[in-house]
């Protein structure tokens, strides 16, 4: 991507040792200090990216097949 879409604050992405992806979008919010965005979760439980996997305290709530949704 050239050009990341102007409602995405960030974009973070790893590929696993047992050839999955998980990819995070952080998104722009109107309220201070909050987090909210997507995870795209496509691996394995005993992965790399399963115990390196770092939401904290967030509200995750599945979507459709591997998409997430978080917030704080």
């Amino acid at each position: 991507m050239e050009k990341k879409p102007t409602h995405i604050r960030a974009l973070f992405g790893a590929r696993c040792d047992d050839g999955g992806v998980s990819v995070q979008f952080l998104i722009d919010t109107d309220v201070l200090l909050h987090h909210e965005g997507y995870l795209f979760k496509d691996f394995g439980a005993k992965s790399n990216c399963s115990a390196s996997e770092r939401l904290g305290k967030l509200y995750i709530r599945q979507i459709a097949g591997p998409w997430y949704h978080f917030s704080d």
